[in-house]
């Protein structure tokens, strides 16, 4: 009981610190769920259900319901809207494009938000990438975890650094200049030159971004889970993240632990 009372203290004072007017005139951002996924990797904690895609033209028609409902609360501009999973790349661009009209006339989105849609490596083509990009997604953030197969099995990621690199090169060709790649680190027997390596075949993939453009950022999420034989002790497991700089020269753009 203590702690909640702590806890509401110390909410109470980060109200009693500012101007509730300046919170209400921030800018929102949306965070939009889709719980399909074709398998559930084994670091996801989510809200996902495999084999389910049939429920995914009903889920989207209830979503769009409840943004409709959501946005009649007439809350302040939207800056960035994220599509997250789960996998949103399982839904049809059309799909996709449903739901962010939904949330362009429930919600006044800014002109220039950022909005960003996951997706998995493999089977996805630049007239995919192309009708995303027209619906107005201009970020796209790629599951690649790990160059190593080991890892992407006990991950149970299907995928090779081959479809990673294929889904960076459609994504570019259709003309999204933001691509981001997930990498995780700190799992169990991971070496420091296995984490080095996944993150430069990564920075690899600068070769399709044209001249001139700036590559995107890299997310790093942990595995935390220290019931795991063979995970990297404290000092290692730091080094994995403080690596990610010293390679990739880029300030790493999310860390993540995996419960």
């Amino acid at each position: 009981m203590d702690y909640y009372n702590d806890l509401l203290r110390f909410t109470q004072s980060l109200f009693d610190n500012c101007d509730i007017r300046e919170i209400w005139l921030m800018d929102y951002s949306l965070y939009i769920h889709i719980p399909f996924c074709s398998v559930q990797c084994t670091y996801c904690a989510f809200n996902v259900y495999t084999r389910q895609e049939a429920l995914i033209p009903n889920y989207v028609a209830a979503l769009c319901r409840e943004i409709g409902w959501v946005g009649q609360s007439s809350a302040p501009p939207i800056h960035t809207i994220y599509l997250g999973g789960g996998t949103p790349s399982l839904l049809t661009p059309e799909q996709i494009a449903q739901i962010l009209d939904t949330c362009r006339r429930a919600f006044q989105v800014r002109p220039n938000a950022e909005i960003t849609l996951e997706a998995n490596p493999g089977g996805l083509t630049v007239d995919y990438f192309r009708a995303l990009r027209a619906s107005g997604v201009n970020r796209i953030s790629i599951g690649m975890q790990s160059t190593h197969a080991d890892e992407l099995r006990m991950f149970a990621r299907p995928h090779g650094f081959d479809a990673v690199a294929e889904t960076v090169a459609a994504a570019r060709a259709a003309g999204h200049s933001t691509v981001s790649l997930d990498l995780i680190y700190g799992v169990p027997h991971q070496t420091l030159a296995m984490w080095q390596s996944s993150v430069s075949a990564a920075l690899f993939l600068q070769r399709f971004v044209a001249p001139g453009t700036p590559w995107a950022h890299l997310d790093t999420y942990a595995w935390n889970d220290t019931m795991r034989p063979g995970r990297p002790e404290g000092g290692e497991a730091l080094g994995l993240r403080a690596l990610f700089s010293a390679v990739a020269g880029l300030h790493a753009g999310t860390a993540t632990n995996m419960q």
